[in-house]
């Protein structure tokens, strides 16, 4: 998929290659490419949604990952205004930091 990449941002892709020291070894290294403003970059898909808010689609493919994600995006954010989606989350969070011992332990009933 192509992109070009939003001014101001930057796009750091890691990956893990193998290398082959002096002495013959093969070892794997750590890769990190970046990618500057206004670069265009061909990527994969599961890259391209670690960075879509920094991204504009160059092609069909990634046009259609972006109208994807985008869809995907308006479902949560519809959820999250579900006041009993909030209060579920809530509760959740609660328990779970009394779990942790940040909280107090809730009072019973």
């Amino acid at each position: 998929m192509k992109f070009k990449i939003r001014a101001p941002f930057t796009v750091h892709i890691e990956s893990v290659v193998e290398q082959t020291d002096v002495a013959g070894r093969k070892q794997k290294v750590g890769k990190t490419d970046s990618h500057f403003s206004r670069e265009e970059i061909d990527i994969s898909a599961a890259e391209a949604r670690k960075h879509l808010h920094k991204l504009e689609p160059m092609d069909d493919e990634a046009r259609s990952l972006m109208a994807a994600e985008h869809e995907k995006n308006k479902k949560v954010r519809a959820a999250q205004a579900n006041p009993a989606f909030a209060e579920a989350v809530s509760a959740a969070v609660a328990d779970a930091l009394r779990e942790l011992g940040v909280l107090p332990a809730a009072a019973k009933k």
